[in-house]
């Protein structure tokens, strides 16, 4: 339990509270949209910076940059930046905070197209863990600037990002197929095994998702091709997953952009609503979140393809709990890959996919147990590598979320914030299930 919750309404705000909570001798830290899988954005006997009322947004239309308060969703930056035309590389989910996203690297709807949202990061507004309000940029504390990018919120407070924005496309064609069975072992591994021979983390980068899901009772395999239908047939084609017995189309569809964002990404089919501008974000979370649950989540990252052993475990374990556990491996590639290693701290631009691993059965400590078993089954086979974004307790964070960008991340953690006043990767299990 936080000593204290603050609320700051400009950088000024966010530095006075650093200062006092330097002064008090506690422990801080910042928080955006609360999404952290183990709650860091809590901190026990500390001091909370909610950033939700910083709420600016600048576009330059000229420039196709935008600067955007740490405290934005991304249900009304999407709203607003879609009637304009411009695209920005975030996540499908509308109720995550832009900052968060990014200081952890930022995959989503566009990854393949246009990279991890921090590749689009200009510049940044930081208040120091002294309380020291500094502008970072390649040029300005462009150590701090690196490590901001995909390596996490650990080395001072973002209270403001400037971003690039790219052009929307004209039209996105969304291609889903699905199975008629239920995701048995053997047909889970089919479908893996095959998305795993159509590599589509080589396609072209107009496939701007590409991804099989399996669990609560479905299994189905989805693209997003950024152009006409008549181009994602030919994708359609070339790919083994579609070619599979029992397999039928439940989406194939040409959108326009701003019908897209409506209804693929933030699953609401209101157009009324959208086409008035007036998409709010408190609409949206009453849709979409209307009741409370629990869960557990975690990553993997697997270096190189699963071969068939790591197949097989994935399919068992799904198997043993499709009722309430989902898993989604998602294609990379495009322009995660066009830039280089360390291009900025996000580390993982090599892999080939990621996999998100969610358990609800609504028994905490049952839903960590399957999380853990299925990791602890496949790391052997394909390393220990996770997504910061889909924090989960590991007995190396560092190594397992930073990989080659470990160290110069850690000596920069050290420059930046040397008394470690800035929360960081712990965990807070027992209290969570406790609770």
């Amino acid at each position: 339990m936080p000593l204290a919750f603050v609320q700051p309404a400009s950088a000024a705000d966010v530095s006075a509270a650093v200062r006092c909570s330097v002064e008090a001798g506690l422990r801080f830290v910042a928080r955006n949209g609360g999404h952290n899988y183990e709650a860091n954005s809590l901190v026990g006997g500390g001091v909370v910076i909610d950033l939700i009322n910083l709420q600016e947004l600048k576009i330059d239309s000229k420039a196709n940059s935008m600067t955007v308060g740490a405290g934005y969703r991304l249900g009304s930056l999407y709203s607003k930046l879609t009637l304009l035309g411009y695209v920005l590389p975030g996540s499908t989910c509308v109720g995550v905070g832009i900052s968060g996203l990014t200081l952890g690297g930022g995959i989503g709807h566009a990854t393949r197209a246009l990279g991890v949202l921090a590749d689009s990061v200009l510049a940044a507004t930081v208040v120091l863990a002294n309380g020291t309000v500094v502008e970072a940029d390649s040029k300005s504390h462009a150590d701090l600037f690196w490590a901001i990018r995909g390596g996490g919120g650990l080395y001072g407070i973002v209270t403001s990002w400037k971003f690039k924005l790219f052009k929307a496309p004209k039209q996105v064609s969304v291609v889903r197929y699905r199975f008629r069975e239920n995701c048995t072992e053997a047909k889970y591994a089919a479908v893996l095994g095959a998305f795993n021979a159509w590599q589509p983390w080589t396609l072209p980068k107009e496939v701007a998702l590409a991804e099989v899901q399996c669990g609560y009772d479905s299994l189905q395999v989805q693209f997003w091709y950024w152009g006409p239908m008549s181009e994602a047939n030919k994708t359609m084609a070339s790919s083994p997953v579609f070619k599979l017995p029992n397999s039928y189309p439940f989406i194939h569809k040409e959108y326009s952009w701003a019908d897209f964002v409506a209804q693929r990404m933030t699953n609401l089919h209101d157009e009324m609503d959208w086409g008035n501008g007036n998409l709010l974000l408190s609409d949206m979370l009453q849709r979409l979140y209307k009741e409370r649950s629990s869960f557990v989540a975690a990553s993997l990252v697997p270096l190189t393809p699963l071969n068939s052993s790591a197949v097989k475990i994935i399919a068992k374990f799904m198997v043993q709990a499709q009722k309430h556990a989902f898993i989604q491996s998602r294609a990379w590639g495009g322009q995660v890959t066009a830039v280089a290693d360390d291009f900025n701290a996000f580390p993982w631009r090599q892999a080939p996919f990621e996999c998100q691993v969610y358990s609800n059965s609504g028994d905490a400590r049952k839903d960590r147990s399957w999380v853990d078993g299925l990791l602890a089954a496949v790391h052997p086979l394909i390393g220990k590598a996770e997504y910061l974004n889909y924090f989960h307790c590991v007995n190396d964070p560092w190594q397992a979320y930073f990989g080659p960008h470990a160290a110069r991340l850690q000596a920069i953690k050290k420059a930046y914030d040397p008394q470690g006043r800035i929360g960081g990767l712990y965990c807070q299990q027992d209290n969570i299930i406790d609770e």
